[in-house]
């Protein structure tokens, strides 16, 4: 075992000094060749997808040559070497794009750079399952791209994004309604899917489904009124739905005022039963004190 653990150790530090001296190799290499060519050389390396490689030209622009027209340029290509490399990605990559808006806030190619701040957001949404941070990180980002170059045309390539965006956070809310239906947690149902319905455009969710599961929440909260009129719409602008039967009968069990009728008959049991609990309880804190009143005699006779 620890012949086994001395052998990677040694592995180890053979592949990262491996490393280092490639690293070393092309740094080396590109010192010895013109600014531009450093570039070019980066750039090809970067379409190929050696983008280890491609950061250590960059870099050396970065490091020795930051009064080049290829300065701004190198940056931002490493950013990109950063981003489209599974061994690094956009949690690497974003600071990398956000600099480069900072330092050439006029430069022609920030809009770019803002568009890519964007996509490292966008590019981590997991779905509509999943936390939404990225979602609305990505959409605030994609905004900002719009309203600080909205000539360019990665801002014209934005709103498909946004619209991607707004459908998963409408998807987000509509589980999130529909979960709370199905555990019985019916007010918190109807805020979320009352959310969904009255902020978000129709063309981001199932807008059927929605308004069948916000009117039986509704039904559940003894919200009639209100219930019986998003089943009617649901019959209007779905008249072939799949819930059809069922929403026809909760139609008739509103209209024909037998839910009211029974949510009355309800209130009245409760209210009986609580005020016999009342009473039981009232008569036997009377007894209590009543025994107490007597034991309490009892003892001053003695």
């Amino acid at each position: 075992m620890k012949k086994i653990i001395i052998g990677l150790l040694v592995f180890i530090l053979l592949f990262f000094n491996a490393c280092k001296s490639a690293k070393e190799a092309n740094i080396e290499r590109a010192k010895k060749i013109s600014v531009s060519k450093v570039y070019l050389d980066g750039m090809e390396y970067l379409l190929n997808k050696n983008y280890s490689s491609a950061r250590d030209y960059f870099e050396v622009i970065i490091d020795n040559a930051t009064q080049s027209e290829y300065f701004p340029y190198a940056k931002l290509a490493y950013a990109d070497a950063l981003f489209f490399d599974v061994s690094k990605g956009p949690i690497e990559a974003l600071p990398e794009y956000q600099s480069f808006i900072v330092y050439f806030p006029k430069h022609k190619e920030t809009p770019y750079a803002q568009f890519m701040v964007a996509m490292c957001y966008f590019v981590q949404i997991n779905g509509p399952d999943r936390d939404q941070t990225y979602v609305d990180q990505a959409m605030a980002e994609f905004e900002k791209l719009k309203s600080n170059y909205p000539d360019s045309k990665y801002a014209q390539m934005a709103d498909k994004y946004i619209d991607y965006c707004w459908k998963i956070k409408a998807q987000h809310e509509y589980l999130v309604g529909v979960f709370y239906y199905k555990v019985k947690g019916y007010k918190a149902a109807a805020d979320r899917l009352r959310g969904l319905i009255e902020n978000y455009d129709p063309k981001y969710y199932d807008k059927e489904k929605a308004y069948y599961y916000f009117a039986r929440s509704l039904m559940y909260e003894t919200k009639f009124d209100e219930a019986a009129r998003y089943f009617r719409k649901l019959l209007k602008e779905f008249p072939n739905t799949i819930y059809r039967d069922s929403v026809k009968e909760q139609l008739d069990y509103i209209e024909s005022g037998k839910a009211e009728k029974e949510l009355k008959e309800r209130k009245k049991k409760i209210e009986e039963k609580y005020k016999k609990e009342l009473e039981k309880r009232i008569k036997k804190a009377k007894g209590k004190k009543k025994k107490s009143k007597k034991k309490k005699e009892k003892a001053e006779d003695k």
